[in-house]
């Protein structure tokens, strides 16, 4: 088992072998809570952490107020989920970035910054409660058409976006006029926060035209 701790420095933690890391259900993670930590984790496929109630990635926390600094606060770190991370409320700054093919496993996301880098070149995340898309990017990788050739990421919640949303095409990939994919679904329905969601397209001629549609 694993109490609440932080994860600080420049530190290594890997889940492997069909491994399950347990911690209390009222522990509090911090992972890169620094400005100059520099912090890896990774579960592997068949492995699970059970983080508990509360990780903070790449933001500050004060623990004798129960307090989440905002995205910009923390260190940098990486954590690569292709098992099973579960916790109640994840917190993601600046500084870090989440991918993986894996679950968050009844977990509520709140992204004010980093990067969430669903699937892995391509591959599908799943977030098993809300995502709170409030800054940062969601990276989206397109190398064609067919289900599995496109990241996806899942939501069994609800999604409220705010951040970028960033496609990037692969292996000599692109769309022809009307292609489409669905690369997001939330079970609670999309909201987005402003009334419409930024996004980007990287590696193309500055005259492609893309929309995204979230009826």
């Amino acid at each position: 088992s694993i109490p609440g701790s932080s994860f600080e420095g420049n530190s290594v933690f890997t889940i492997s072998s069909g491994a399950t890391a347990t911690s209390a259900s009222t522990a509090r993670h911090v992972v890169a809570g620094n400005v100059g930590d520099n912090v890896t984790v990774t579960i592997d496929a068949d492995s699970s952490w059970f983080a508990g109630s509360t990780l903070v990635v790449a933001r500050s926390y004060d623990g004798s107020t129960d307090t989440v600094g905002d995205g910009s606060t923390g260190g940098t770190a990486s954590i690569t989920v292709n098992g099973t991370l579960s916790v109640t409320n994840l917190y993601l700054g600046t500084g870090g970035t989440i991918s993986g093919t894996g679950t968050l496993s009844e977990s509520n996301l709140f992204q004010d910054g980093g990067t969430i880098a669903a699937g892995l070149s391509p591959g599908v995340l799943t977030i098993g409660g809300d995502y709170h898309f409030e800054g940062g990017a969601l990276e989206i990788e397109w190398a064609g058409n067919e289900s599995g050739q496109f990241d996806q990421l899942l939501v069994e919640g609800s999604a409220y976006l705010g951040g970028v949303i960033e496609f990037s095409f692969e292996d000599g990939f692109l769309p022809n006029a009307g292609d489409s994919i669905v690369f997001m679904e939330a079970k609670g329905g999309i909201s987005l926060t402003d009334g419409d969601v930024a996004h980007a397209v990287i590696g193309v001629d500055k005259n492609f035209e893309f929309s995204l549609d979230f009826t």
